[in-house]
Order: structure tokens, then C-alpha cells, then sequence
């Protein structure tokens, strides 16, 4: 499935579960950038081709750019989200997203 399309459904869960517009802009704008990252960097747009490798090579990205820790753990914490939620829907196991 073309990750394009599951980042698409997934903010629009977040919209029908009432998030605050703050909250939405912020899964928005850290999965669009994650997104444009597997794209650039590893060819990747399926979202079943995604491994943990790619998490761990994004958020050392974000390190060597300087961002905080706190800016990083919070950006990890949207990535467990969004992908817990892609698990409930069966589109990844729960043992692809351990890192």
C-alpha cells in the first residue's frame, strides 16, 4: 500500500477522533517530512517496505541536524503512534515496528 495513501487515511482518523488542529498539523508535518525522507533517501513509498532500519536511520538524521533530544523523542513518539495505528488496521505486524 503507497504510504502517500496511508498518511492521508491516518490524518483523517485523527480529524474523526476530534484531535486539536495543533495536534494534527504536528503528525502532519513530522510523517509528511519522514515520508519525504524514505523517498529521497531509500526510494522507499510502500508502506510495507518500512523496517526499522529507516526509523533509526531518520531519527539519527534529525540528531546530526541538530535537533534536540526532546525534539527527537517527541517525533519518535508520533512514529510509535502512527504506526501502532497502521497495526490496528493490519497493514504492519507489531513485531516491524520495535526499535
Amino acid at each position: 500500500m503507497l504510504f502517500e495513501d496511508v498518511y492521508k487515511e491516518f490524518l483523517f482518523d485523527l480529524e474523526i477522533k476530534n484531535y486539536s488542529i495543533l495536534t494534527i498539523k504536528g503528525y502532519r508535518n513530522n510523517n509528511r517530512a519522514f515520508l519525504n525522507y524514505l523517498c529521497n533517501e531509500f526510494s522507499v513509498v510502500e508502506v510495507e517496505e518500512i523496517n526499522t532500519s529507516h526509523i533509526k536511520a531518520y531519527l539519527m538524521n534529525l540528531k546530526m541536524k541538530g535537533l534536540s533530544e526532546s525534539c527527537i523523542n517527541g517525533i519518535q513518539k508520533i512514529f510509535v503512534h502512527s504506526l501502532t495505528s497502521l497495526c490496528r488496521k493490519g497493514i504492519l505486524l507489531k513485531s516491524e515496528i520495535q526499535y
